[in-house]
């Protein structure tokens, strides 16, 4: 782990988050769209948010100099992705809605270290949706957005097939033995659909996919 974080959490307006998803809704919402157990679709989620696919803000913040200071409150934030790697949490804290991160270790007394906790977060609708959608169930309420478009979204042929090879592996009639074996899946499916398919974007969703039905990592 780096001694520092260098990049800044931004602040965000309140009203910005106000009805973006807790990680419970998330958590939800993965687990209807992948067809599987929670933890699996919890698991599926925070890969997300870690390899920056789901963006994560905080209602509320404050940073700790050392571990008798008072906390300084801030407030909310938009967490960059890279701060994941810097968690300083359980995963049950995030389920409960908070995180705290370590941006900076010191070394003595003279030199504490800097912490910033961040509270009921909340995570991006649209984001969730995009990596895990879950057509017919009841996803939880977002406001609409006046700068969307009519039509199928862009980029939607990638949601289908997630949920076909989530579908696949998870009654049986897909068992990938190693992450290549679904790397080759996607790809035969893009193209027997009619899409383009880089090895590089199928690589990095296929390892998400992976870990998450396999329960690794």
């Amino acid at each position: 782990m780096a001694d520092e974080i260098q990049i800044e959490a931004k602040a965000i307006k309140l009203e910005k988050i106000e009805n973006w998803y807790t990680p419970v809704q998330a958590r939800e919402i993965a687990t209807a769209a992948l067809g599987v157990e929670g933890w699996k679709a919890g698991e599926a989620i925070r890969e997300c948010v870690r390899g920056g696919l789901i963006s994560v803000a905080a209602s509320s913040s404050s940073t700790i100099l050392g571990e008798v200071r008072a906390p300084i409150p801030r407030g909310p934030l938009l967490i960059p992705p890279v701060y994941w790697a810097h968690v300083w949490e359980t995963k049950t804290e995030f389920w409960q809605g908070r995180a705290a991160f370590r941006l900076a270790n010191g070394r003595s007394a003279y030199d504490p270290t800097l912490y910033l906790r961040c509270f009921r977060l909340k995570l991006d609708p649209e984001q969730v949706r995009t990596e895990f959608p879950a057509p017919g169930s009841v996803a939880p309420k977002v406001a609409p957005s006046t700068a969307g478009t009519r039509g199928r979204p862009r980029g939607a042929h990638w949601e289908d097939m997630l949920v076909e090879m989530a579908r696949r592996i998870h009654f049986g009639d897909f068992k990938p033995a190693k992450q290549a074996d679904l790397e080759r899946a996607m790809l035969d499916w893009l193209s027997e659909h009619g899409h383009p398919g880089d090895e590089s974007t199928v690589r990095l969703r296929a390892s998400k996919l992976f870990k998450a039905m396999m329960g690794e990592g």
